[in-house]
């Protein structure tokens, strides 16, 4: 493992990976946790495929379009399967008051390249069963999708939950290698779901890859206590520290532990070495450096996750016991309404009198759903809940002028 701290914070990877070149690396995979997006990266990946930039221009004398090549190529025109960029990023409005400005660097909305690739490469296909008659068959003409290959059966499985599903709303660029986006919403702290982000959905994709490198733009500015990201991500020392144990254990299994870490943000430097960027790239090295040849295991992660959908079935259930509990108690307060009613009417009691004893009054009335089909219960406010003993109204003075008088009465009657 290597650890660089690079002066060009955003673009680092592409000066590191010129010297890999000529060294027998073919595959390499970089990797992304810093809370900006890596769109310059991103940018550089995308130039590994044969492409034009076209920009109108419009002057005094003259109109027209400037054409730039855009191709930056790492080997040759086959790097579509030799690079692999992730990035998990905060992606939202900084504030819930300001919903049309993003968190810098207003892109990295969460995105798969391969899975669009895949799904527009079904569309002509569907197209064309759509258009063919009837009971007509498909003609050899018509995309039959990749032939069956026996290593996809040791694929690992790639967000087995479906939590991060593809969206367009960042404008993705399907040509090129494939490049994964993980935008974490907010405002609000998600240290939970960044971590599903890496383990069920990026980790899976780079076993899965098989680089001969792994590059790490390690930013550590998605910390709780670092306010530049507006309370996005918000992950601690700790979690780093796991991120970095992962990665390396995926080197351990697909590259012989080669990682190579560049130092990008954090900016909460407050209290020099113990500050929380001290700390965070403490840990980050403290990874890296922790001599093991533990390698990932998808079996470990599949544990992990059964545990967790364990837990949030039981949570569940105790939370639908709950409900159906109060349900049940207050269908029985209810009842017993009912019949303090029907038994008041039977002894010829009042409205009001039946309204004091059987169903409380209408100020002191909650209302709980799921009691019936359609309808809610009224329930008193204050069912469970110990009552307080209120007494009349004290004439205070006259109580005075009371003891007073036993008083006077006691000594007289001691002297006599």
């Amino acid at each position: 493992m290597i650890a660089c701290d690079c002066p060009a914070a955003h673009q680092p990877l592409t000066l590191c990976v010129v010297s890999y070149r000529h060294a027998g690396i073919q595959r390499v995979a970089i990797l992304d946790f810093d809370v900006h997006h890596g769109n310059g990266t991103r940018a550089c990946v995308s130039n590994t495929a044969p492409g034009t930039l076209r920009v109108p221009f419009s002057t005094p004398l003259s109109e027209g379009v400037h054409v730039y090549h855009t191709y930056q190529p790492w080997f040759d025109v086959d790097d579509d399967d030799n690079v692999l960029f992730a990035s998990v990023q905060g992606y939202g409005p900084k504030a819930p008051t300001m919903p049309e400005v993003f968190v810098y660097p207003g892109s990295g909305a969460t995105c798969d390249s391969k899975e669009l690739k895949l799904a527009q490469d079904k569309q002509p296909a569907a197209a064309v069963d759509a258009a063919a008659p009837a009971g007509a068959a498909v003609t050899a003409d018509a995309p039959a999708g990749p032939a069956p290959d026996e290593k996809t059966n040791h694929l690992v499985e790639e967000d087995p939950d479906h939590e991060f599903p593809s969206t367009t709303a960042d404008d993705p660029v399907l040509a090129g290698p494939r490049i994964i986006d993980v935008g974490i919403p907010g405002p609000g702290f998600h240290p939970l779901l960044w971590r599903r982000a890496w383990r069920d959905k990026i980790l899976p994709a780079l076993v899965n890859f098989k680089p001969d490198l792994i590059m790490v733009s390690a930013g550590f500015d998605a910390h709780r206590k670092d306010e530049i990201n507006f309370r996005y991500i918000g992950v601690t020392e700790a979690d780093y520290e796991w991120l970095t144990d992962q990665i390396v254990q995926v080197a351990n299994r697909c590259c012989n532990g080669r990682v190579v870490s560049v130092l990008e943000g954090g900016y909460n430097i407050n209290g020099g070495f113990v500050s929380a960027f001290a700390r965070s790239v403490a840990a980050h090295v403290r990874g890296l450096a922790e001599p093991h040849s533990q390698a990932w295991d998808p079996q470990e992660v599949q544990i992990e996750r059964d545990i967790e959908h364990k837990r949030k079935e039981e949570r569940a259930a105790r939370i639908a016991a709950k409900r159906a509990a109060a349900v049940a108690r207050l269908k029985a307060q209810e009842q017993a309404a009912a019949a303090t009613a029907a038994a008041a009417g039977g002894s010829g009691l009042t409205d009001a009198a039946v309204e004091v004893e059987g169903a409380p009054a209408a100020a002191g009335l909650s209302v709980a759903e799921g009691a019936g089909d359609n309808a809610a219960t009224a329930v008193p406010a204050d069912v469970g809940r110990p009552k307080r003993r209120r007494s009349g109204h004290v004439d205070y003075a006259a109580l005075n002028a009371q003891l007073e008088a036993e008083a006077k009465a006691a000594a007289d009657a001691k002297q006599e």
